[in-house]
Parts: structure tokens; C-alpha cells; sequence
């Protein structure tokens, strides 16, 4: 009688011609891909730490080559922890042969993103540049859009110009009537029994008004009107359904097989993007007929008039501001026509002179 289920070998079991490590790596697989890219890059030109070293004293260092396999290898797999790249490099087989049987500390992989944060820009723009090359992308026809991405940040930890203005102005109010009611205290000598002892006492309503000062001068400082305690550079960004603590990332589209060929990230609104992405989207394609598209998010006269003026086609659809006001019932401008013979509007929806 045959086995019911499948039995594997003996762990223990020794082979006579063990198989390379290259053998469970398919010819197909990714990794492959990335070795033979990362292979064919300049490092030292794209800018890379440590690309040209000269002396061998010490130990040797880890090549900027294999450091940025395994950051893009991480970044295609949603890997962004350098202890978890660390631990793939001993576990998993793709890691394994895409490092050669290196294992970098998570300290190493840390300090080389870190460390090379330009660089990693530029081989995203060498990336772009070789997808045009090969005819994967045309620069032709651009799409832009934003998406929200959550910072690691609490709200609890937000401070604004208008809450703090808010809370001092509370502050003083509640210090000046502590003053008056000791001053009133004193003066009819009846200290004791007339004054009830405050909520907080004068010596901690004078700590909390040096902290908000001190918030409000940040502030002031810093030219914002809003700011994060644990992340500085996080914003508080507005959704239909709720508000969370976030960026605004950018990313620029290719049509024809849905490359990304340019990307920013940034606390700034959709309406003040539309210039800086069709900027980077046309100096990444080097197409000068380049066409940019996007929602009425990035609808902004300015915006559009640097990008004419940049020789940038975009098209953007009108944003209706007035939508409140219609669906009240109310009339917005654009329901009047100008009649320059009797110097009069008229009101299109009505037939009436005004």
C-alpha cells in the first residue's frame, strides 16, 4: 500500500551533488531583475557613500551595490523595517541569493538609506530615463494625484495658532480674576471666608500661560499655523469623513503602460502641486510636447499660468466653488449675462433686468 500523504527528505540526509542556491531561484523571479539593474548602474556617479574606496584598513565595508538590492527589493514587497530586511536576508531564499550569502546588520541597512537619500532620488530618475529608452514609457500624456499617507503621529500632539491664541487668552482671563478676587479679599479683610480656592492656583496658570507663549512664538518662528510635537513636519489634513495627522504624496502617472515617472512628498495642499510635478514629470521624460492632466484638486490660475509660462500644457477642469449657494436655491454669478448696450445685467435663469 502507498504512502497517503507526501513525504519530504531527511533533514539530516546529506547529497552527494548538493544544488546551488542558484537553482531555487527561477529564471523569472524579480530578484533577478534587480541584481542585473543595480549591476549596470554607475554608483559613484549616481552619488553613492563609500562607491570609491581607496584603502582596504579595517573591515571591509558592505558594497553600495548589494546595500540598494535590498532596499529596492524591500521597497517592492512592502518591506520598510531594516530589522525585517535584516531578518529576510537569513530566512528568506530571494534575500539569500540577491545578497550572496551577506548578512547586513539592520544598523548597516538603516544608515545606508539614511545616508544616500539623494542618491536613491537619482536612481529613480536612471530607472525612468532606461523605461523611456526601451519604449516603456513616452512622456506624452502625464496624470497627477495625491493621496494622503498617515504619519506616525497622535492629534493629541497638535497645536495650532488658533488654539493657543484661544487657550492663553482663557488663561489670562482666569489670572485676572484670581488677582481681583485676592485684591477684593484683602480689602474687605474677609480673605478667609469670602475666597474660594481656585481650580488651579496662580503658580500653575502662570506655567501654563510661559508654555503657551512659548508654543505661540514657535509658531510665529516657524512661519506655520500648525504644528505636530512628535512629528514637526506632519500635518493635519482634511477627508470628507474624518481629519488624521498625514502627508500629501504626489505621484505623477505615464499613460502608456502606467509608469510613475515622478514623485514628491510634502505637507502642501493638491492646488499648490501642479506646477512642481509638471516640472519633475517633464525634466524625468524630456518630452517638450509632455501633456499634464489633473482633477479640479489642482485647479489654481497661478499654477496654471507657471506651467504656460514653462511651455507645459495642463489640463485641469474648472472647480465649481458656487455649489453651496445652488443648491440653496441661489443665484451665483455665472447666472448673469452683461448686456453692454443698456449697461445692465441680466439674470439668464429668471429672463429679469437688474
Amino acid at each position: 500500500m502507498g504512502n497517503i500523504y507526501k513525504e519530504g527528505q531527511n533533514r539530516k540526509q546529506q547529497m552527494f551533488f548538493p544544488p546551488s542556491i542558484d537553482e531555487y531561484v527561477n529564471e523569472e523571479n524579480l530578484v533577478r531583475a534587480i541584481d542585473a539593474y543595480v549591476e549596470i548602474l554607475d554608483v559613484a556617479a549616481l552619488g553613492f557613500t563609500k562607491a570609491a574606496l581607496n584603502s582596504s584598513d579595517g573591515q571591509p565595508a558592505y558594497h553600495p551595490k548589494l546595500l540598494l538590492k535590498i532596499y529596492i527589493y524591500g521597497y517592492l514587497n512592502r518591506i520598510r523595517s531594516s530589522r525585517k530586511l535584516e531578518a529576510e536576508s537569513k530566512r528568506n531564499i530571494e534575500m539569500m541569493w540577491l545578497c550572496a550569502g551577506l548578512y547586513p546588520s539592520y544598523k548597516t541597512i538603516a544608515d545606508f538609506r539614511k545616508e544616500n537619500a539623494k542618491a536613491l532620488k537619482r536612481v529613480f530618475r536612471e530607472f525612468v530615463l532606461l523605461c523611456k529608452e526601451i519604449e516603456l514609457i513616452d512622456g506624452k500624456l502625464i496624470a497627477v494625484d495625491g493621496a494622503f499617507l498617515r504619519a506616525n503621529a497622535s492629534k493629541n500632539q497638535l497645536i495650532t495658532k488658533k488654539t493657543v491664541e484661544k487657550d492663553l487668552k482663557a488663561i489670562d482671563a482666569k489670572i485676572e480674576e484670581y488677582i481681583k478676587a485676592l485684591e477684593f479679599a484683602d480689602a474687605s479683610e474677609k480673605k478667609e471666608k469670602n475666597l474660594k480656592p481656585p481650580k488651579d492656583d496662580l503658580t500653575g496658570m502662570k506655567k501654563r500661560k510661559a508654555k503657551l507663549d512659548k508654543e505661540l512664538a514657535l509658531l510665529e518662528e516657524m512661519g506655520v499655523t500648525q504644528y505636530n510635537r512628535t512629528d514637526p513636519d506632519a500635518k493635519l489634513m482634511v477627508k470628507p469623513a474624518h481629519n488624521l495627522m498625514a502627508y500629501n504624496a504626489q505621484i505623477a502617472v505615464d499613460s502608456k503602460y502606467k509608469f510613475i515617472v515622478a514623485t514628491d512628498v510634502s505637507s502642501d495642499k493638491d492646488i499648490d502641486k501642479l506646477y512642481e510635478m509638471s516640472k519633475q514629470s517633464k525634466k524625468v521624460t524630456q518630452n517638450d510636447a509632455m501633456v499634464l492632466t489633473a482633477d479640479a484638486g489642482y485647479y489654481n490660475p497661478k499654477e496654471i499660468k507657471k506651467c504656460e509660462d514653462a511651455n507645459i500644457e495642463v489640463f485641469v477642469p474648472f472647480i465649481d466653488r458656487s455649489y453651496g449657494q445652488k443648491s440653496k436655491g441661489k443665484f451665483t454669478r455665472d447666472a448673469f449675462i452683461y448686456q453692454p448696450d443698456t449697461d445692465t445685467p441680466i439674470c439668464a435663469p429668471t429672463i429679469n433686468i437688474l
